[in-house]
């Protein structure tokens, strides 16, 4: 059980620095239209007042409102402002063209499948200005072939220099254990300081060429970025992001990102650990994780 748990926190600590995000500065502020510099109730209504048709909004406004950044204003926007509002989701106050800048940003919240030589990952994001939140599934031959578990589902949060292993269907969390696990504090640095996945993609008018293409069944503009070490490819339909794919020097493709959402607000929930969540034994966290379904089977 200890080389199965061990090989999944290795798993969890590589694609943890593989997914480290930095941040950029932008000017301005998406969903503040009264310009008082943040996003309060009198934004929400404002979008919603245009999103249903009763006000026409300037092009900087329209620009501002369109905070899921689709493309459009509409009821969506206004609720993802109220929710910004009252507190449920945070935002870094910053305007965005596009859904592909809130990710260079290094503060956004995304749902997306990794798909590289190892295989796909469906991995849920939570990036803000002192936190990371991951959400995956660990899927390994050895769990499934000795315990019959098919995958787990881990909820990471790292924040500040401690990383926790939340378990929301009980309300629980623990520090997560790297001396346990034969991992050292100065690797969490790492995981929490290496920030360089997203944002170290160059922006859109950096790009080599731009051309109309499409991205499975969607047309959109491919932007195309050239180097000696590879390819970059980033599919966009309007200010939504579709997919980036990285090619190595042989043109074979590395890795492939395919982006169900991106946000550029946060859930609360993704920036500490949640209120009445309790703390338990790191170990025996991941014991009723790792094997709780199969415990209970075993109980006379």
């Amino acid at each position: 059980m200890k080389t199965v748990t061990k090989r999944i926190f290795a798993f969890i600590l590589s694609l943890s620095l593989a997914l480290s995000v930095g941040l950029t500065a932008f000017a301005a502020a998406s969903g503040d239209l009264t310009g008082d510099n943040k996003i309060g109730t009198g934004d929400a209504r404002d979008i919603l007042r245009a999103a249903i048709g009763l006000d026409t909004l300037s092009a900087a406004k329209k620009d501002a409102a369109d905070v899921n950044l689709d493309g459009s204003v509409t009821t969506a926007d206004a609720r993802m402002a109220l929710r910004v509002a009252v507190g449920l989701e945070k935002t870094d106050g910053k305007l965005y063209k596009n859904q592909y800048d809130v990710l260079r940003s290094g503060f956004f919240y995304t749902e997306l499948t990794v798909t590289d030589s190892a295989g796909a990952q469906d991995l849920l994001i939570g990036a803000s200005a002192d936190a990371t939140y991951l959400r995956m599934m660990f899927a390994d031959a050895e769990l499934k072939q000795e315990f019959g578990v098919d995958a787990i589902e881990i909820n990471l949060l790292f924040k500040g220099e401690k990383a926790y292993l939340l378990d929301p269907a009980n309300r629980a969390y623990g520090e997560f254990p790297f001396e346990e696990m034969g991992m050292s504090k100065d690797e969490l640095g790492d995981v929490t300081e290496a920030k360089e996945m997203f944002s170290r993609f160059p922006a859109l008018d950096k790009a080599t060429s731009k051309e109309t293409g499409k991205y499975k069944d969607t047309s959109c503009t491919v932007y195309t970025f050239r180097a000696d070490t590879g390819t970059l490819k980033v599919y966009m339909d309007g200010k939504k992001l579709l997919a980036i794919a990285e090619y190595n020097e042989k043109n074979a493709l590395d890795v492939l990102y395919e982006f169900r959402s991106v946000a550029l607000t946060v859930p609360t929930a993704c920036t500490a650990v949640p209120s009445g969540y309790e703390e338990t034994d790191p170990m025996e966290l991941m014991i009723a994780l790792f094997f709780g379904d199969l415990l209970k089977d075993l109980d006379p």
